[in-house]
């Protein structure tokens, strides 16, 4: 099946994704290409492992959240976003505590405001533990895929977005603005472990080696996968109505996050509806630009901020059932 699918990652939200690559992999269905951004990258990393099911194994084995209790789903989110920021998450990253701060500070900084903020209040306030191998596991799986892979980061000190290739994409894409080498729009790379770990690198870990996770500004890149006919977007909140109600201020940090994530992709639809329409008025007749059918897969389960930290089985079946609709009679 010749389809591009662009997939989007956050936190808890994964799950959604996760759902829709279950469902693909069980139909044996493949896409042509795949750009894919932050956590929806280890949802990727399984859909292609060799077991078929490995994918819906890891995700059900690390669902252990939002188990049927007394309290809500709210309250379990809440539980566990409290003891992600002040104990880590083993294995992913741990809190960095103030003695630790302090150890780096002068005298004279505990009497300037400027420098007593910069070590009260951050920045950098966790640090990543997930090992090496972890990176080059993923980077490798990726490269030895058949199918064109991209995955992106962000390039603090440039300020560019950085486009990783895997072999198959290279190939496809060359004679494009997307080969590897190209440095003037953005920057575009083959993919490996460093590009794995810095598209995987959370502002709150710091920069990994100039690079922070590519979701703050593009997720994920689409760009590339305009050479296809057909592409398939698959959302980490619905379109429609993507907010709680704004009622405290993690509701204000929720709006932030969604709409940093909402609007990259916001102005990729436009684009996309907008040449549509200037080929179909014959505005536009060059043979090299065709139209593009898009599809989106968008979650109908709302979540709010404290279910970045979590996982939750509601949002995998959903996105499951949703890739079914839409794709059984592709």
């Amino acid at each position: 099946m010749d389809f591009a699918l662009a997939l989007q990652g956050i936190g808890g939200m994964n799950s959604f994704s996760a759902g829709v690559l279950s469902y693909l992999r069980k139909e044996n269905i493949k896409p042509k290409m795949i750009s894919v951004s932050s956590g929806a990258i280890a949802s990727l990393y399984h859909y292609l492992d060799e077991d078929q099911h490995k994918l819906e194994q890891i995700f059900k084995e690390s669902n252990k959240n939002y188990k049927k209790q007394v309290i809500s789903k709210e309250m379990q989110g809440l539980k566990h976003f409290m003891k992600a920021i002040s104990q880590g998450v083993p294995g992913q990253f741990r809190v960095i505590p103030l003695w630790e701060k302090m150890q780096k500070c002068e005298i004279n900084d505990l009497f300037d405001p400027f420098s007593l903020m910069n070590i009260l209040a951050p920045a950098k306030t966790f640090e990543c533990e997930l090992k090496e191998k972890f990176f080059e596991n993923i980077a490798q799986r990726f490269c030895e895929s058949d199918i064109s892979i991209i995955t992106n980061a962000y390039n603090y000190e440039t300020g560019k977005s950085v486009i990783f290739l895997n072999p198959a994409a290279q190939k496809q894409l060359k004679g494009t603005r997307f080969e590897v080498g190209n440095e003037e729009e953005f920057s575009v790379k083959e993919i490996n472990a460093d590009s794995i770990h810095g598209a995987l690198q959370l502002i709150e870990y710091g920069t990994y080696k100039g690079m922070l996770d590519g979701a703050y500004q593009c997720n994920p890149f689409i760009a590339p996968l305009k050479v296809m006919s057909k592409l398939v977007l698959v959302t980490v909140v619905p379109l429609k109505k993507p907010l709680n109600p704004l009622e405290t201020k993690y509701d204000v940090e929720d709006f932030k996050i969604k709409m940093l994530f909402l609007n990259s992709i916001f102005s990729e639809i436009s684009s996309i509806n907008l040449i549509n329409k200037l080929i179909d008025t014959k505005i536009i007749t060059h043979e090299k630009i065709h139209k593009i059918a898009l599809e989106i897969i968008e979650p109908s389960v709302q979540k709010g901020f404290f279910d970045y930290f979590v996982e939750d089985i509601e949002m995998f079946n959903d996105g499951f059932q949703k890739a079914q609709l839409l794709l059984r009679n592709t």
